[in-house]
C-alpha cells in the first residue's frame, strides 16, 4: 500500500506543471544540497581533530552533549520555518477502498522520510564512532547514536504538530515558542 502512495506521490510531482518550469531551479537546489551534504559530511569526519584543538583537556563526549539541546532547539526553530507540512490530495484516494488509518500512517512516513532527518546523520554517526566509541565502549556508542535518531524524529513529529496547531491554536504556539 505504502508503495502505491509513494509511486502516485511521485507521479504527481513529475506531471506537475512547476516541475517543468523550476527544473533549472531544481538543479540549483540540489546543487547546494550536495555542497551541504559535503561540508556536514566533512565536519563529521574531522570532529575529532576539531574537538582537539577546541577543547583539548574537557570530555569530548561531555562537549558534544552539552550543545545537543542548543543544537536540538535550533533544529525545531529551522524546522518549523523551512518544513512545508506534508499534504496529499484526497480526492483521488476517497472512491478506493483504503482506510484512514492507512492514509495517516502515509503522512506520518513522508514526515519522517523528510531530508530534515538525515542531514544530522552526516554528523552524529562519525561523532559516534570517532569520539563516543573511543571514549566509552561501541555498545554506549550504539545506543547514543539511536537515542540522537529518535529525538531527530521527534523533533520532526513536534514541528508538523506545532505547524498544523498554528492555524488552529496560535497562542498556543506562540506560548511554546
Amino acid at each position: 500500500m505504502l508503495r502505491h502512495f509513494i509511486f502516485h506521490q511521485w507521479l504527481s510531482a513529475k506531471r506537475s506543471n512547476i516541475w517543468q518550469k523550476n527544473l533549472v531551479m531544481n538543479l540549483v537546489i540540489g546543487f547546494f544540497l550536495f555542497i551541504m551534504v559535503a561540508y556536514l559530511l566533512v565536519f563529521g569526519l574531522l570532529i575529532d581533530k576539531i574537538l582537539m584543538e577546541v577543547a583539548p583537556e574537557r570530555d569530548h563526549v561531555a562537549v558534544i552533549n552539552s550543545f545537543l539541546l542548543y543544537y536540538f532547539l535550533m533544529d525545531l526553530f529551522f524546522r518549523f520555518m523551512m518544513q512545508s507540512l506534508p499534504r496529499i490530495n484526497i480526492e483521488s484516494y476517497l472512491h478506493l477502498p483504503i482506510s484512514k488509518k492507512g492514509l495517516v500512517h502515509f503522512m506520518t512516513s513522508r514526515t519522517l522520510t523528510a531530508v530534515f532527518n538525515f542531514l544530522p546523520l552526516l554528523i552524529f554517526i562519525p561523532a559516534a564512532i570517532k569520539v563516543v566509541g573511543v571514549q566509552m565502549d561501541g555498545q554506549s556508542a550504539l545506543v547514543w547514536i539511536i537515542t540522537l535518531i529518535f529525538l531527530v524524529f521527534a523533533n520532526s513529529l513536534l514541528a508538523t504538530y506545532m505547524k498544523r496547531q498554528l492555524g488552529a491554536k496560535p497562542l498556543l504556539v506562540g506560548i511554546v515558542g
